[in-house]
């Protein structure tokens, strides 16, 4: 029998969860969804509002005011930079970068001394597309891994930005057209309000809160340039009470949508934590069972079966997988599990023994109770400076679209053994098959010494 092959484009990895899963909503629960996100940015706008109107109209008061958004918009790229690291999420990563892109729209317009000249407002609208393409990039189905398409965009905006300053310093008595300023302008934030609506849009639908809070605040913060287009304002800044207002806002926003996400990934780390400790605990439990239900087996199996348990030990040094391999194969062989095995010799992994133990039990016990009557496939080799092992089996298999729901299912034997693969600097990824599916896991090499 030949091994389940993939169907290209179908894995779906613990570590980045590059599928989408499409989620039932109603009308209703479309319209229900982003309320708490507009409630919020209402209450950021009444606190905007109460700034403009409260700090005094000196020239400190109005650097304060001017310098404001830009403050707020370095503290949410930090803190959802931060959420990005402790996830590992590329969404998040994304709209991190985006955030970041923005920041530097208002220094550009506030932070250069004198007068706003039209090369300040062209390089801002030029920040701002850059910021928008990166926001834009959140919209796709999966994001792929490398990710060159941020690089590709940030790259262009920083040429741009470069060719802008490099022009006012070469020729600063010749600035750009009025039209091209304007065009830019409108380009950039009306961009940004399509962009910000595609984003609410897509993570109501898809139930992902970060992209749908930045995404109403890039709304608002296209609104608050907007009405500076239509009163006359410079293209790019905002000037007026009420879209100083509505960028203030917006900016709040900005930080409470990052903030609540930082908490939300940590609150995150410590259950998957938890849940992998009580998955140890749990493992050694099992063993204990184990051993005492083959104690009271008959027969020369048993006898095998001892001496395998006995065997067992937990090296300081990483797990040998082969050895592992074995064993299990023989015990679920015992089961009624037809089990074949091709493993590379001499193979040692820098995780617990019983951790890995844990993780290829629940794939095992996974293939019994959901394939019966399938053949399982155990296989580990070297590749590209890690290990690699796949449990594959030619059953039924999942559901079309049901992995990423299954990886993130709390309780499930496949979401823990996830949980501890990802504990151990792994990652571990389901793959459809034409037949059945396979789970991979990817560990680190243990190195002694």
């Amino acid at each position: 029998m030949e091994l389940p092959s993939a169907r290209p484009g179908t894995a779906v990895s613990s570590s980045t969860t590059t599928g989408v899963i499409e989620l039932p909503i109603t009308v209703r629960g479309l319209v229900r969804a982003p309320l708490v996100e507009v409630a919020a940015l209402a209450a950021c706008v009444a606190v905007g509002a109460l700034a403009v109107v409260l700090l005094p109209h000196d020239p400190v008061g109005v650097g304060v005011l001017h310098h404001l958004p830009a403050d707020l918009a370095v503290v949410a790229a930090a803190l959802l930079a931060a959420a990005a690291g402790t996830s590992g999420n590329p969404r998040t990563r994304l709209v991190a970068a985006a955030v970041a892109a923005y920041v530097t729209v208002p220094l550009l317009l506030r932070g250069v001394p004198g007068e706003v000249e039209q090369f300040w407002l062209l390089a801002a609208s030029t920040a701002a597309l850059g910021s928008v393409g990166l926001l834009a990039l959140t919209l796709r189905t999966a994001v792929p891994r490398p990710d060159r398409a941020p690089l590709l965009i940030g790259g262009l905006a920083t040429a741009l930005l470069i060719a802008v300053v490099v022009a006012r310093a070469v020729a600063p008595d010749a600035p750009p057209s009025s039209w091209l300023v304007l065009g830019a302008g409108m380009l950039a934030w009306s961009g940004a309000g399509a962009v910000g609506m595609l984003v609410t849009v897509s993570g109501t639908l898809h139930g992902r809160v970060l992209p749908r809070r930045v995404g109403v605040a890039f709304v608002a913060l296209a609104a608050a340039h907007a009405i500076a287009l239509v009163s006359g304002t410079a293209p790019g800044a905002v000037d007026g009470p009420v879209g100083q207002a509505l960028q203030l806002g917006a900016a709040l926003l900005l930080v409470w949508a990052a903030a609540g996400h930082l908490a939300a990934t940590v609150d995150g780390v410590r259950d998957r934590l938890a849940a992998a400790d009580a998955a140890l605990a749990a493992a050694a439990d099992r063993e204990e069972e184990l051993r005492a239900a083959v104690a009271a087996l008959p027969g020369p199996e048993a006898g095998e079966l001892r001496r395998l348990l006995d065997e067992r030990e937990d090296p300081p040094d990483g797990a040998a997988v082969a050895p592992l391999l074995r064993d299990l194969a023989v015990v679920h062989r015992s089961s009624g599990l037809a089990v074949d095995l091709d493993v590379d010799p001499d193979l040692r992994v820098g995780m617990d023994h019983w951790a890995l133990g844990q993780v290829l039990t629940n794939l095992l016990v996974n293939c019994e109770r959901h394939a019966p009557g399938a053949h399982v496939w155990l296989r580990a080799r070297r590749e590209n400076g890690r290990v690699r092992l796949e449990v594959a089996d030619d059953g039924p298999g999942l559901p079309e679209g049901a992995a990423p729901e299954v990886l993130r299912r709390d309780g499930h034997g496949l979401a823990t053994a996830a949980e501890i693969v990802n504990r151990y600097g792994g990652t571990f990824t389901l793959i459809s098959a034409e037949r059945g599916c396979i789970a991979a896991l990817e560990l680190p090499v243990q190195r002694i010494g």
